[in-house]
């Protein structure tokens, strides 16, 4: 496995790496709205690298890994979904999605601070133990957002799933069950990444418990 960026992939590296054994590659996603990824976050790749990168490594039978962030400054639903079928497009096979997560008196924060996302006196003391369960963001669809973080692993995994149950996200009656698919999904994702049996999955799940 090894770690790469959308705009460095190209047909003759995914071969040698093929060749060389790879079996994996991972990349940076981020989200689906390029205004945010390249404004915001100033990362400048574009959805058209991103997709050529997943399908010159599927050529050649190299699983993609996909890292992508939720709850973003200024992220709507919409902007969500979009990361979800920009995963779709790539052909992501082993997603990890967390919740945007700045850290004080960063250009990031100090950004939200001023665009009323956070309080103006954030600091590390208001920072979650985990990037995974909790967006110190003030955002419109932030409940709706985490909501579709915790089902990203199935909906990317499963476009079929995304296409006919992506609505579930906006009920409330569901919320106490989104927890639970998202633990189940990073048991999954582990052992598949990690070529774990589940009884090793299972010992590593308990060892960290607390961090998911």
């Amino acid at each position: 496995m090894c770690t790469t960026r959308a705009n460095l992939m190209n047909d003759d590296l995914a071969k040698m790496l093929a060749e060389a054994g790879c079996q994996t590659i991972s990349f940076g996603i981020e989200t689906g709205n390029d205004l945010l990824r390249e404004k915001i976050l100033n990362k400048k790749i574009s959805d058209k690298q991103i997709i050529e990168c997943g399908q010159v490594a599927r050529k050649y039978g190299i699983q993609v890994q996909t890292s992508n962030m939720f709850c973003l400054p200024g992220e709507t639903l919409s902007d969500a979904y979009k990361t979800i079928e920009l995963n779709h497009k790539a052909g992501t096979h082993l997603p990890f999605c967390s919740l945007f997560l700045p850290f004080p008196n960063t250009e990031l924060a100090n950004y939200c601070i001023e665009k009323g996302y956070l309080k103006p006196d954030y600091s590390f003391k208001d920072m979650p133990k985990s990037f995974l369960k909790e967006s110190v963001l003030s955002l419109k669809d932030k409940e709706n957002i985490i909501n579709l973080q915790h089902l990203s692993y199935f909906f990317i995994r499963h476009p079929w799933l995304y296409r006919n149950f992506r609505w579930v996200v906006r009920f409330k009656i569901f919320n106490p069950l989104f927890p639970l698919f998202y633990l189940i999904s990073s048991f999954l994702r582990h052992k598949e990444e990690r070529r774990r049996s589940y009884m090793s999955t299972l010992f590593y799940a308990w060892q960290f418990r607390k961090t998911i």
